[in-house]
């Protein structure tokens, strides 16, 4: 229902200045409606009624002899209404200056007040362009701008403002090569995520006209939208990462808070595909992580994914900063689904114990993470098996539990419907620790000539998991 989306829409600070806009005479004024509302304020916090308890609800508000079917869809239809005109208010007056100002402006020019609009727009146009960082939004807003400038009937067509014709079209450019960019590199990371091929007319030429110094030096956003696009286009290296990465820490502060969502995103997922290729930049991508959870791109409706808390966990845990791990897994783990918490925070904390070699601590806190559901299944079989290989290998001990584990590894990973390539890299982890086992068996100290036979075998395999941990457990042998 209409009217408890957006009833649930409103924050609890905004009651009392909702009920204030019931009472302004410019917009419709029912005393019904605010009788209304304050008594759902009242007797269902959070509006946490069912959608079918609604009517009954009005029914107990204005009682049985002032209730009819008709008046019970008008106090719906027009409470709802009021809803709407407030949401648009609040944006326009409280959280959104600029579309306000953008509006008067307008209107001014609608009423053709000559003078005065004019020095209104130019004041505007002044103020949008002092912004260090512009928006798509802003881009399109100057050149609207200037364009009612010019075409307001009042304003000269010679002199100064002629200027104003040029400059509609070239921030009619800048909107366009931005909003452009911005799809084109949403569409860049769906092209992965699909396994496929879409088409961007003209972006090839947007991307080499925002090449221009001017462009570099005075639109950062775009400058760092291009740099996204190409780094997706010609494929992510830890130098490009870097350079992408140094560029938007060195903007992130002035960058609108979407901007710095959508940009934090990308460069993550640039970092995580490094690191699944053994790029060693986790360093780099702990850093990102850090600074996006000062934002709100980490989140979803207020919620943190479980893989995402581990991903920080374990990065944390191989740059061995574990005092900001363990601090990490205490303050964030409240942002998990309730039922998934418990799992996710022991799963995490074992991690870290495992990275700091305590090995039958790591054991002891992973034996609490249930591994019949995703993405603990996987997660936590796959760091029982590395903490088991680092008791055989360091202590000579748990070869039968190893090779326990290694069994019911393989008969999960062959049972369950993984993609294929899935599938494929968790059976190739399995295949070649049997072969790391079986050679510390047979030749106890591995020599180095050995050890390269091994890599060479290792790096043959297309797809594995863990494959820079197998790498580092060759070199223990």
């Amino acid at each position: 229902m209409k009217l408890l989306i957006l009833l649930r829409s409103l924050q609890p600070d905004e009651y009392k200045v909702f009920e204030w806009f019931l009472q302004s005479p410019y917009f419709k004024n029912s005393s019904k409606y605010l009788q209304f509302f304050r008594f759902l304020v009242k007797h269902f916090p959070g509006f946490s009624l069912p959608k079918n308890q609604i009517k009954e609800a009005f029914k107990q508000c204005v009682g049985d002899a002032d209730f009819s079917e008709t008046k019970y869809y008008n106090m719906v239809s027009g409470l709802s209404r009021q809803l709407e005109h407030f949401l648009v208010a609040q944006r326009v007056f409280e959280h959104d200056p600029t579309t306000y100002l953008k509006l008067l402006t307008f209107s001014l020019g609608d009423r053709n007040l000559g003078a005065y609009f004019r020095s209104e727009s130019q004041q505007f146009i002044q103020q949008l362009e002092s912004t260090a960082i512009k928006t798509q939004n802003d881009y399109l807003t100057i050149c609207q701008t200037h364009k009612q400038l010019y075409f307001n009937p009042d304003t000269p067509k010679f002199g100064n403002y002629a200027s104003h014709l040029q400059q509609a079209a070239d921030y009619l450019d800048m909107y366009y090569a931005l909003a452009k960019m911005r799809l084109s590199a949403e569409m860049k990371v769906r092209e992965r995520i699909l396994n496929a091929r879409f088409e961007t007319p003209l972006l090839d030429h947007v991307l080499e006209w925002s090449r221009h110094e001017k462009i570099a030096e005075n639109a950062p956003l775009i400058t760092l939208y291009r740099t996204t696009i190409e780094l997706y286009r010609d494929g992510m290296t830890a130098e490009g990462f870097q350079a992408l990465k140094n560029l938007f820490t060195q903007h992130f502060s002035q960058l609108p808070a979407q901007e710095q969502v959508i940009l934090v995103r990308h460069l993550i997922n640039g970092g995580i595909s490094l690191v699944a290729r053994d790029v060693p930049v986790e360093k780099e991508l702990l850093d990102l992580y850090k600074l996006a959870l000062g934002s709100e791109a980490l989140f979803e409706h207020n919620r943190m994914t479980v893989v995402t808390f581990v991903n920080i966990s374990n990065l944390a845990g191989l740059c061995h900063d574990y005092n900001w791990a363990f601090s990490f897994i205490d303050k964030y783990a409240i942002y998990l689904e309730a039922e998934k918490q418990p799992a996710a925070v022991f799963l995490a904390k074992a991690g870290l114990l495992f990275h700091q070699k305590k090995l039958d601590e790591a054991q002891t806190t992973l034996n609490t993470v249930p591994f019949s559901t995703a993405p603990f299944d996987l997660l936590g079989r796959n760091l029982l098996l590395k903490i088991a290989v680092d008791r055989f290998l360091n202590y000579s001990d748990g070869l039968d539990f190893l090779n326990a584990h290694l069994k019911a590894y393989e008969r999960y990973v062959n049972v369950k419907p993984f993609a294929d390539d899935r599938k494929s890299a968790e059976l190739n982890l399995i295949r070649f620790t049997r072969k790391l086992i079986a050679t510390k068996l047979d030749f106890g100290k591995v020599n180095e000539l050995k050890k390269t036979e091994l890599k060479a075998k290792l790096a043959a395999y297309p797809l594995v998991v863990s494959k820079k941990w197998l790498e580092s457990k060759i070199d223990e042998l």
